[in-house]
C-alpha cells in the first residue's frame, strides 16, 4: 500500500485543473507535450489504485483518485473532433492535431472507450478510419500502420507494433457486433487478419517480430525480437478465439 499511495499520489499531482497531465515525453520518445495516450494511462492507473484503496480501507484516497480518473477520462473523450482523437496538446496548451496511432490505447490497453457502447464504438471506428487513411502505408503488396504523421525515423518506417495494435482494436470491434452485424464483423476481422499477415510476412529470417518494419532495403527491420510486438500477436490470437461481446 505505501508504494501504491506514493505512486498514485504522484500521478494525481501531475494532472492540472483542466484534466490534462503536465508536459512529458510521448510514447515514441520524440516529442514533449501533453498526450491523450498518457492521460489514458494515468486515468487507468488511478482507477485501479482507487479500487485497491477501497479494498484496503482507505476511502478518502479511493474517492479522490476515482474522481480524478473520471475527470481525465471525460477530458480525453471530449477531445474527439468528430473524425479522430488528436494526439493531445502542445506544451503551450494548444490542440495538437496530429494523427498518432498511440490513440489506439484509448481502447486497449486502457479501456477509456468500450466497443460495446454504440456511441463509443462509432468514435473508435472513426478514429481507426483516420489512422488507416493517414498512417497506412503499402509495402510489398500489404499494408501496415506508421507510428504518427511525419515520422521520419530511419527514413520512414512502418510499425510492426502499430500494425498489430490496429489488428487488436479491429478484432475487438468485430466482436462487438451482434448477430445482425455479421457482415460488418467479418469485414473488420478480415482487415485485422491483413495486418497480422503483413507483420508475419515481415518477420526476421528466423521468424522474430521486430518493433519497426523498414521501407528501405538496407533496413528491412529494426529492434528484433521485440516483446511488445510479440505480446500483441499473442493478444490478437487470443482475441480471435473469444465469443461476441453482445447477443
Amino acid at each position: 500500500w505505501p508504494a501504491i499511495e506514493r505512486g498514485a499520489g504522484a500521478l494525481a499531482t501531475r494532472v492540472g485543473t483542466d484534466g490534462w497531465h503536465e508536459p512529458a515525453c510521448d510514447l515514441w520518445e520524440t516529442y514533449c507535450g501533453i498526450f491523450a495516450y498518457t492521460n489514458a494511462a494515468i486515468a487507468t492507473g488511478l482507477r485501479e489504485a482507487a479500487r485497491v484503496a477501497y479494498l484496503g480501507g482507505h476511502p478518502e484516497h479511493s474517492d479522490r483518485w476515482r474522481r480524478t480518473a473520471e475527470a481525465i477520462r471525460q477530458v480525453v473523450l471530449g477531445s474527439f473532433n468528430g473524425s479522430f482523437f488528436p494526439r493531445g496538446r502542445t506544451t503551450s496548451g494548444r490542440v495538437d492535431p496530429i494523427v498518432d496511432s498511440s490513440t489506439l490505447g484509448l481502447v486497449t490497453p486502457y479501456g477509456l472507450l468500450s466497443s460495446d457502447d454504440p456511441q463509443q464504438r462509432a468514435m473508435i471506428e472513426a478514429n481507426v478510419e483516420a489512422i488507416e487513411q493517414r498512417l497506412g502505408q503499402t509495402l510489398h503488396g500489404g499494408q501496415g500502420i506508421c507510428r504518427y504523421e511525419g515520422d521520419g525515423y530511419l527514413g520512414g518506417v512502418i510499425g510492426c507494433v502499430n500494425s498489430l495494435w490496429m489488428a487488436l482494436v479491429l478484432l475487438k470491434l468485430s466482436r462487438s457486433y451482434a448477430s445482425g452485424g455479421k457482415q460488418r464483423a467479418g469485414e473488420l476481422r478480415e482487415r485485422a487478419l491483413g495486418y497480422i499477415d503483413f507483420c508475419l510476412d515481415h518477420a526476421t529470417p528466423t521468424g522474430l517480430l521486430p518493433e519497426l518494419i523498414g521501407t528501405q532495403p538496407e533496413t528491412p527491420y529494426w529492434a528484433a525480437p521485440h516483446s511488445w510486438a510479440s505480446g500483441l500477436l499473442v493478444q490478437c490470437v487470443l482475441e480471435m478465439g473469444q465469443p461476441p461481446l453482445r447477443d
